[in-house]
């Protein structure tokens, strides 16, 4: 055997190595920058994450609680307006948080929600169709 054999084929082995590491290391970035199990991980070890999480989460709440809040409030002036002072005042009572206890109010009160609930879906719906018909005339 001659050294230029032996020289060769020692390169051909060292350049097939180097190929090989390469291709591994090229895949190992690829595959290591793929998220695996809780995206959340990081942000639950980063205290300003964390901080800046229950932030939005704490102003979430608090436009959910007052969407509502004007929703109730809008509904009792419905109700005030379209019934009058006396089924207003049930409403109220009806929709605060001490409900009826006697079967009869409950009833009674049951039937008036659901009344007014239908009065709103039907002024929603009322809206949503002039919505429709505004944006095809558009």
């Amino acid at each position: 055997m001659q050294f230029t054999d032996v020289f060769s084929t020692t390169a051909k082995v060292i350049l097939a190595l180097v190929i090989i590491s390469a291709v591994c290391g090229l895949g190992y970035m690829i595959l290591g920058s793929i998220r695996i199990g809780d995206p959340d991980a990081n942000c639950q070890r980063d205290t300003a994450c964390r901080e800046a999480k229950a932030n939005v989460e704490r102003i979430e709440s608090e436009a959910k609680a007052e969407s509502e809040a004007t929703t109730r409030d809008l509904t009792i002036k419905l109700v005030y307006l379209r019934h009058g002072d006396a089924v207003g005042d049930l409403y109220v009572r009806c929709t605060s948080g001490d409900p009826p206890q006697q079967p009869a109010n409950k009833k009674r009160c049951q039937a008036l929600i659901d009344r007014v609930q239908k009065e709103v879906d039907a002024v929603d719906e009322a809206d949503a169709k002039d919505k429709a018909k505004a944006k095809a005339n558009w």
